[in-house]
């Protein structure tokens, strides 16, 4: 079954806000990624075809090299929540670093209220569902706050297997993926070995549950085996990790015929396939946040209540 897509005049405004920030003369344009599992590299693979609309480039630096006066990007995901205490620092370093303008690509943002207050006129906060939305229009109130769906649904599978084709997709290419972005060519096999021992049953059928912070019961002890996007950790900061470390899980999902998954960019992965797809809760209500806002029309993908 093909699903149905994201309505791309959906993110209308997320495009406007990136193209006016990169118009601006003042400062360096700097997308900061970031940081976290397999599932994060959908969201920044996606975020690059954005900026390839854009008139120029960004430079892509961690955090801590911002400096007064810069346009930056701060990727799309989940770190704005209490279960990383680290969000609260880097909200205060976007308050107090003279930023000349910020794009927070779609987040879910939960806690971090005093943070969240700090921010001025020159942030635009995109929040990928209604409950986050709410709240940071509450509590950021100099900020301007728009919505806009989770970025990887956006993600245009053919374009990234075309751009992987043309550098040279094939596994061989583990040396340079090394020489690339700072990751040893023992840890890249190491996350094809894991992937590879996981597959779906004889229906067909794969089943992914969280095994971190955010977990549930759903999956019980077989969890941290099959927890995919746990198999991988990254910053990040280069464009070829983000497409290869992508479509390698799309490769893994792309072999079953339904998905149920707690792990948000397992399902959507999924999705973008064709899978049927059963969505399960996090800890904190995220995917069912998520799906009631972008995911909840599309005919192969379920929410299990």
């Amino acid at each position: 079954m093909q699903p149905r897509p994201i309505d791309g005049t959906r993110y209308a405004d997320l495009r406007h806000s990136l193209l006016e920030l990169a118009r601006q003369r003042a400062g360096r344009l700097v997308y900061v990624p970031n940081r976290g599992n397999a599932g994060d590299a959908l969201i920044a693979s996606a975020a690059w075809q954005f900026f390839d609309e854009l008139p120029q480039a960004p430079v892509c630096l961690p955090i801590e090299e911002l400096r007064s006066g810069d346009r930056a990007i701060f990727g799309g995901g989940g770190v704005f929540v209490p279960a990383y205490p680290a969000a609260a620092r880097w909200l205060q370093v976007f308050a107090r670093a003279g930023l000349s303008g910020l794009v927070i690509l779609p987040q879910t943002f939960r806690g971090n209220e005093a943070e969240l207050a700090e921010l001025g006129p020159e942030c635009t906060l995109f929040c990928r569902e209604w409950v986050s939305y709410d709240f940071v229009e509450r509590v950021a109130s100099r900020c301007d706050v728009r919505f806009s769906p989770d970025l990887a649904l956006g993600l245009d599978i053919a374009a990234l297997r075309a751009r992987l084709e043309a550098v040279g997709r094939g596994h061989r290419a583990i040396d340079q993926i090394a020489l690339l972005y700072s990751s040893s060519a023992r840890r890249y096999r190491r996350w094809l070995r894991k992937l590879a021992a996981v597959e779906p049953d004889a229906a067909g059928r794969l089943e992914v549950f969280r095994s971190d912070a955010e977990r549930t019961a759903a999956g019980g002890e077989k969890a941290q085996l099959t927890d995919v996007s746990d198999f991988y950790g990254s910053g990040f900061r280069e464009r070829l990790e983000c497409d290869r470390i992508t479509l390698d899980l799309l490769d893994l999902l792309d072999t079953a015929q339904l998905v149920e998954t707690n792990r948000l960019h397992v399902g959507i992965g999924a999705a973008l396939l064709g899978k049927q797809v059963i969505l399960h809760d996090n800890s904190y209500g995220k995917l069912r946040a998520i799906y009631d806002a972008s995911l909840k029309d599309w005919p192969n993908v379920s929410f299990a209540d």
